[in-house]
């Protein structure tokens, strides 16, 4: 059965295809295989988010790892050598980074502005730390893997209900 329109389950089947679409184009990846999936708060540390807005609504898509994790991907889209990862100071991987974001969330906009038009493209933040849904948001997490690197995907919408 396919999520309701409005639902983080809607929106999260858009993230992983997003995601799996971005890692095999633009990262060269064979795949993103799925770990898990369900609601609560994603895993405490650095990760990047954007919202999407449109006229029903919006959400917050994250993408977060750990700051080796971000490192590796932020490395692989400047398509740099694992080994040379690790010398990417920390503003140029939370530019990358953002920019991983912004492109996920652009297809997302891209898939979804079949159904709503309207849906504009906020700028990306980067938090270190933990982002938990309010009283008044759903949230579902899926841990997935893009290459060897283990990433969460977060979403967070206003409660549309199921």
């Amino acid at each position: 059965m396919a999520a309701k329109r409005g639902t983080a389950q809607y929106w999260m089947g858009m993230f992983v295809q997003a995601t799996e679409g971005f890692s095999r184009d633009m990262l060269g990846l064979d795949g993103c295989p799925v770990q898990s999936s369900g609601s609560g708060p994603a895993e405490s540390g650095p990760g990047v988010y954007v919202t999407l807005l449109g006229d029903s609504g919006s959400v917050q898509l994250g993408i977060i790892s750990s700051k080796v994790g971000c490192k590796q991907l932020a490395g692989m889209l400047l398509g740099m050598e694992a080994e040379e990862c690790d010398e990417i100071s920390g503003a140029d991987m939370v530019d990358a980074y953002g920019e991983i974001i912004n492109i996920v969330a652009g297809m997302v906009k891209q898939l979804a502005n079949e159904e709503d038009a309207s849906i504009h493209l906020g700028l990306p933040i980067f938090i270190n730390g933990q982002v938990c849904a309010m009283e008044h948001q759903d949230s579902i997490v899926t841990d997935m893997l893009m290459g060897d690197v283990s990433t969460h995907l977060l979403i967070l919408t206003p409660n549309v209900g199921t």
